[in-house]
C-alpha cells in the first residue's frame, strides 16, 4: 500500500468513527485484496483517542487510549495516552477507572524505572477518601516501593503514617492536632458543633440543674480560656511517635535529591519533615498542659505549730516542682517551635509553629490565672492585690502570645498560605487584643443588600455639552 493510501485510510477511519459512519471505506485507487496493515491500525487507534478528546467526546477518548495501551503496552505512545486517560477519568469523576489506569502505568514502569513506578503509585493519594484510606495507602507504598523508590517519598510516606496515627490517637476532642478543648468566657468550646450547642441548651431548659458547689477563687479574667486535655490512646500515640521519629532520622542521614523543576514534590517533602518535627514537639506541649497546677496551698506558719510548718513546706515543694517542670518544658518547646518557624522551607509548618508559640504562652498564663488561690488569700482587698500582682507576672506571657499570633498572620498574608492555624491565631488575637486586631465586622459592618428606596432626579433641560457650546459662541460674539 502506498504512503498516501495509508494516510487516506487513517483519515477515513478517524472521520468515520467521529461521525458514526462505517470504517470499511477504501481509499482511492487502493488494491482490492490488501491485508490489514498493523502499523496503520496502531496509528489509527492512537489518532482515534486524540481525535475524540479534541471534539469533546472524553469518555470515548479514554476508552480508546486504554484499548491502545492494552494492545500495544510497549509502544512509545502508551505512557502519554494513559496519562491522558487518567486525566480524563479524574475530570469525569470516574475514580475506579482512574485508579485502574494508574495500575497500568505503574506496571509498565515497575521493572524499567522503579522511581517512576513509585511516583505513579504515590499519585493514588489524590483519589483517596478519608484518613483510613490515606493511612492504608501510605503503608502499602512503604511495603511496595519503600526500598526501591525515591528517598524523599519514603520520608513523606513515613511522616504521613505518623501524622495520621497521631490524629487517630486522639479519640475525644481535637484542636489543630492538639488533643484538647478550649472554653472561652461567653463562647462555645473549640470542639463542639452547633448541634452539640443546641442540645446542651435544650437540656438546660428541660431539666432543672442541681446546684453546683462554688468554684474555688481564682484570678480568672474575661479573656482567660479554660483548657481540657484529653489523654491519647497510648498504643496509637507510641506508634505515631515511632513513625515520625523514623521519618526525621531518614531525612538526617543523607541529603535528598529532588529535581529542581518539581516544585510540588519538594514542597511536600519539606512540609512532611517540618510537620513531623512539629507533632513530636506537640507531644511535649500536651505533657506540659496536662501537668496539674498545685491546689490547696498554705503558706501560713507559726513557729510553734509543726503541722503548719509541714503544710507550708509541702506547699512550697509542690509549687517549686510545678514551676521547674513547666519552665523546663516551656524552654524546650520554645526552642523547637522557633527552629521550625525559622527554617522557612515549609510555609505550612512555619505558620503552625508560630501558632504553637502563641498557644504555649497564652496557655501558660491561663494556667496561672486559673490556679486556686492560697488559703490565706481570702479577704477581698487581699484577693485584689494578689490578682493584680499575678496579672503583672503573666503580662509578658500574654504579650508574647499576641506577638507570636501576629507574626503568624503576617506570614500568612506574605506567603498567601492561609490555614486553620492562621484562623486560630486570628480568633485568638481578636480576643486578647481586640483594639489592635478587631473583627472585620467591626470595621466594615455586616454585609447585606442595599435597601431599595425612591430617588428624585431633576429633569435636565439643556445637556451640559450644549450649554458649553452656547456659552462659547456667546463669548465669541
Amino acid at each position: 500500500m502506498r504512503p498516501h493510501h495509508k494516510a487516506a485510510v487513517l483519515a477515513l477511519a478517524v472521520l468515520a468513527l467521529l461521525v458514526g459512519a462505517p470504517t470499511h471505506a477504501a481509499p482511492p485507487e487502493a488494491p482490492s485484496a490488501q491485508p490489514t496493515d498493523p502499523e496503520l491500525a496502531r496509528r489509527a487507534l492512537a489518532e482515534l483517542a486524540r481525535g475524540h478528546e479534541a471534539v469533546g467526546r472524553y469518555a470515548d477518548a479514554a476508552d480508546f487510549a486504554e484499548q491502545f495501551a492494552a494492545r500495544y503496552p510497549d509502544d512509545m505512545q502508551t505512557p502519554d495516552l494513559l496519562r491522558d486517560a487518567y486525566r480524563i477519568r479524574v475530570g469525569l469523576g470516574q475514580r475506579d477507572q482512574a485508579l485502574a489506569v494508574l495500575d497500568r502505568l505503574e506496571a509498565r514502569y515497575l521493572r524499567r524505572d522503579p522511581d517512576q513506578a513509585a511516583q505513579i503509585f504515590w499519585r493514588r493519594r489524590d483519589l483517596l477518601r478519608g484518613d483510613h484510606e490515606h493511612r492504608e495507602h501510605a503503608i502499602a507504598y512503604l511495603k511496595r516501593h519503600g526500598k526501591s523508590g525515591p528517598q524523599d517519598l519514603l520520608i513523606v510516606a513515613s511522616a504521613r503514617v505518623g501524622q495520621l496515627q497521631w490524629q487517630a490517637a486522639c479519640e475525644k476532642g481535637s484542636l489543630n492536632d492538639l488533643c484538647i478543648s478550649i472554653q472561652r468566657p461567653g463562647g462555645k468550646t473549640s470542639d463542639e458543633g452547633p448541634r452539640d450547642r443546641a442540645r446542651m441548651l435544650r437540656d438546660r431548659t428541660r431539666h432543672h440543674q442541681r446546684p453546683r458547689p462554688p468554684e474555688p477563687p481564682t484570678c480568672k479574667q474575661a479573656t482567660t480560656p479554660t483548657l481540657t486535655v484529653y489523654p491519647r490512646n497510648p498504643k496509637l500515640a507510641a506508634e505515631a511517635r515511632r513513625w515520625l521519629t523514623e521519618a526525621l532520622e531518614l531525612a538526617r542521614r543523607a541529603p535528598v535529591a529532588i529535581p529542581a523543576d518539581d516544585v510540588p514534590r519538594a514542597r511536600a517533602y519539606h512540609d512532611a519533615t517540618a510537620m513531623a518535627a512539629l507533632h513530636l514537639a506537640d507531644a511535649k506541649l500536651e505533657e506540659l498542659l496536662a501537668l496539674p497546677v498545685p491546689s490547696g496551698l498554705r503558706f501560713a506558719s507559726e513557729p510553734a505549730d509543726r503541722k503548719q510548718q509541714r503544710v507550708r513546706e509541702d506547699s512550697l515543694r509542690r509549687l517549686s516542682k510545678y514551676l521547674a517542670d513547666t519552665g523546663a518544658l516551656a524552654q524546650t518547646l520554645e526552642r523547637q517551635y522557633a527552629e521550625i518557624a525559622a527554617s522557612r522551607t515549609s510555609p505550612e509548618a512555619t505558620i503552625a509553629a508560630l501558632t504553637r508559640l502563641g498557644q504555649l504562652a497564652e496557655y501558660r498564663a491561663a494556667a496561672l490565672l486559673l490556679a486556686e488561690l492560697p488559703a490565706e488569700i481570702d479577704a477581698p482587698p487581699i484577693v485584689a492585690a494578689y490578682c493584680e500582682a499575678m496579672l503583672t507576672q503573666v503580662q509578658p506571657l500574654l504579650a508574647a502570645a499576641v506577638a507570636a499570633h501576629g507574626r503568624c498572620l503576617e506570614t500568612s498574608i506574605t506567603t498567601g498560605h492561609f490555614t486553620d492555624f492562621s484562623r486560630l491565631s486570628e480568633q485568638t488575637l481578636q480576643t486578647l487584643d481586640r483594639r489592635g486586631w478587631p473583627e472585620l465586622v467591626e470595621i466594615f459592618g455586616t454585609a447585606q443588600y442595599t435597601e431599595s428606596r425612591p430617588e428624585t432626579i431633576g429633569v435636565v433641560e439643556t445637556p451640559p455639552h450644549l450649554s458649553a457650546v452656547a456659552s462659547d459662541a456667546a463669548s465669541r460674539e
